[in-house]
């Protein structure tokens, strides 16, 4: 009941999607086993018709296998603050995802995610590039966000304003 179907009758993935299906297999308290995804592919059949049902079930059996891979790596993915581990963190979810989703389900439900990912992480290494000028990162900053349109200047921490400072 908190998926969205369009007016073809089919399933519809989008951060709805991504929060159930986070919610259903990836929380922390409960590990599904196999026999539990049996039942809740049979309460996905009976509760939605056609396509979108058969899809539901798909994508929830995929899900279901990319939740267990995740967990098996995800104590590897330590907190680390150098870019150069953070991006072979996030690059091993991101095969990860592709593995077992699929590329299309995996940028349906992650690709706006990643992509913010990507950029914050050349953000990161532009700030953290010593050998750079303010101008030189200024501009690679520049020439950066022009490759990722679809992050808005809001998302770009650099641009913002620096917070007003409270006076005592």
């Amino acid at each position: 009941s908190r998926v969205d179907v369009d007016e073809n009758g089919d399933l519809v993935i989008n951060e709805a999607a991504q929060t159930v299906l986070e919610q259903a297999f990836l929380d922390a308290r409960v590990t599904m086993d196999e026999q539990q995804l049996e039942e809740l592919k049979a309460m996905i059949e009976a509760g939605l018709d056609g396509p979108a049902g058969t899809q539901a079930v798909e994508v929830a059996e995929k899900y279901y296998r990319y939740s267990n891979a995740f967990r098996e790596i995800s104590d590897t993915l330590a907190m680390r603050s150098d870019t150069g581990s953070l991006r072979n963190d996030y690059e091993q979810v991101t095969r990860l995802r592709r593995t077992h989703l699929g590329p299309e389900l995996a940028e349906q439900l992650y690709g706006r995610e990643e992509k913010l990912t990507r950029y914050t992480l050349e953000v990161m290494e532009i700030q953290a590039d010593p050998g750079l000028t303010p101008e030189q990162r200024a501009e690679k900053q520049e020439a950066l966000f022009a490759r990722y349109p679809e992050v808005s200047p809001g998302d770009d921490l650099e641009s913002a304003p620096p917070p007003e400072q409270s006076t005592n």
